[in-house]
């Protein structure tokens, strides 16, 4: 969270307010007993750029006290003395149109965090849906700057949907989706519409891409445990995503699974004429050409794959691609070192049975 709660607070001057004159000046008449303490904060600079003016005031305007109280409730709506400042500035006839100005000369001034916490204290305040909007709208901005907002404005997504405010939806769904939770965005974006909000070219857009990329996802899940479902899906979606290379890496691993190499093969080439850093894909083409005992090919692709990451799966690929084209040297030097690095490995127990 980047709004340091403590120590925003111990910036601000505390001062001693008289109970009774509390209740006057902000027309509270249910504050506490006469003669119970009561600190009320203001921020100090104002104190100083007057200081810095050559001026001294002698009485301090309501508006900083005003401010002070609202930026104290939004850092802590615990803090001891929050009760008091809600029935002050509710009392106070002008304390919103105060706060208003305050943060309309604070996001003037590009002071955008200083705006989001006074607009969280007009929220305490008058926990208006307009407010609300502006407030979710500015935190998603600072959210989507830092990511060390998003659990806090995330908090608040979930606070407007309490409150009925679909707006909460959109938010939670543009955060959610920055955060590379696609499954939680599309629902978010979803309920957005479903309850009227304005259906953009920019959602709709994005929507249908949430939506693709979660039926992927859901192949992607299922891929080894059913080929044959996870290869229907992927063949859905490849017309609007042919430019996708982990797709279109998946559709040949189906293949492959399914015993259609020749088809695999197609699509691996495809895949690498796309990314032809996607090693995977690589190794992907070493196993397919292995299976059609082409194990030239299958040994240069393991061989490429092994050099440029150093795995041990490539490295195991290229030993038995090795021994079948009988280059047994290379094969055996390689399997000592594999020995080496994992000594209990089952396929190097299978290559030791078949080949040594």
């Amino acid at each position: 969270m980047m709004i340091n709660q403590k120590d925003r607070l111990s910036r601000l001057l505390f001062l001693e307010f008289n109970q009774e004159k509390a209740k006057e000046l902000f027309n509270s008449t249910s504050l506490g007993e006469a003669g119970a303490e009561l600190y009320v904060p203001i921020n100090p600079d104002y104190l100083i750029g007057k200081i810095n003016n050559n001026e001294v005031p002698k009485d301090l305007p309501v508006s900083e006290f005003i401010a002070g109280m609202a930026y104290a409730l939004a850092l802590d709506p615990d803090f001891k003395f929050a009760p008091e400042y809600l029935k002050m500035l509710k009392g106070y006839p002008h304390s919103e149109t105060i706060l208003k100005k305050k943060i309309a000369d604070l996001f003037k001034s590009n002071q955008k965090v200083e705006a989001f916490i006074l607009l969280k204290g007009l929220y305490e305040v008058d926990g208006d849906e307009e407010t609300e909007n502006i407030l979710l709208a500015t935190g998603e901005e600072l959210a989507l700057a830092d990511p060390q907002w998003q659990d806090e404005v995330l908090e608040l997504t979930d606070l407007a949907i309490e409150n009925g405010n679909r707006n909460g939806w959109l938010i939670q769904g543009s955060l959610e989706g920055s955060r590379g939770n696609e499954s939680k965005s599309l629902t978010a974006l979803q309920k957005y519409i479903e309850l009227g909000g304005e259906e953009t070219t920019e959602i709709s857009t994005r929507i249908e891409e949430l939506s693709r990329n979660t039926k992927a996802e859901e192949g992607y899940a299922m891929l080894y445990e059913d080929p044959k479902g996870a290869l229907k899906i992927f063949l859905e979606l490849y017309s609007v995503e042919a430019a996708n290379p982990r797709l279109i890496y998946s559709i040949a691993v189906a293949y492959r699974l399914l015993g259609n190499y020749e088809k695999a093969i197609f699509y691996l080439e495809d895949a690498q004429a796309l990314d032809p850093g996607f090693f995977d894909v690589l190794n992907e083409l070493g196993l397919n050409f292995a299976m059609i005992e082409d194990y030239a090919t299958a040994r240069d692709y393991f061989r490429a794959v092994f050099k440029a990451t150093h795995e041990f799966g490539p490295m195991t690929n290229l030993i038995i691609s090795l021994f079948n084209l009988g280059e047994t040297e290379e094969a055996k030097e390689l399997y000592q070192q594999a020995l080496e690095i994992n000594p209990n490995d089952e396929i190097l127990v299978e290559i030791q049975r078949a080949y040594l």
